[in-house]
């Protein structure tokens, strides 16, 4: 068996630390650029496991407010709510010192903000609107899926409406609602 040409002859025998040095220079040029996307996927790691942190952090959170709106008293987690809506109308005032005048007639609607989960522990919420102007003194929301809601249409509204919410259980809840105050007119 013959060597090949080339590493015997004079003429090419000076390329081969020539050639050999390029070849290195590649291979260290190739193990550098490895190292660079080695480092890369490490920041990107890095960065997907601060992120998955978060996401266990929100999680947990939430797991932690789901557990709070299941066992908190139920008391505590109602908050009656008001909206007018002016219907661009006039109506007769019946009662008050400003009994004959005109006033702006408005669409109210009252209701309670209370968690899903926990609605089925309602079976209706009574409204009392203490003032002889009202031909209804106590509405009745039945409806869960509304908030348990009432409306009248009027021209005013009194300073405080006692809520009471009837649970499914007999039990009674008395919130002080400050429909006045609260309501926001449109």
């Amino acid at each position: 068996m013959s060597e090949p040409v080339l590493a015997h002859s004079p003429k090419y025998s000076r390329l081969w630390p020539v050639l050999m040095v390029i070849g290195l220079g590649m291979i260290l040029v190739a193990i550098g650029n490895g190292m660079r996307s080695l480092k890369d996927y490490d920041a990107q790691l890095a960065s997907k496991k601060n992120e998955l942190t978060h996401l266990k952090s929100n999680i947990k959170q939430i797991d932690d407010e789901i557990d709070r709106l299941q066992h908190a008293p139920l008391e505590t987690l109602i908050k009656p709510k008001a909206i007018g809506i002016t219907t661009g109308k006039k109506t007769v005032i019946t009662s008050g010192p400003d009994k004959g005048a005109e006033g702006d007639l408005v669409n109210f609607t009252l209701w309670i903000d209370v968690p899903n989960c926990r609605r089925n522990e309602i079976r209706e919420v009574r409204y009392k609107f203490p003032h002889p102007s009202y031909l209804s003194d106590v509405r009745v929301g039945r409806d869960p899926s509304n908030g348990f809601a009432v409306s009248y249409a009027g021209w005013g509204a009194v300073d405080i409406v006692p809520v009471t919410l009837v649970k499914t259980d007999g039990g009674n809840i008395e919130i002080p609602f400050h429909f006045y105050e609260d309501v926001k007119i449109q």
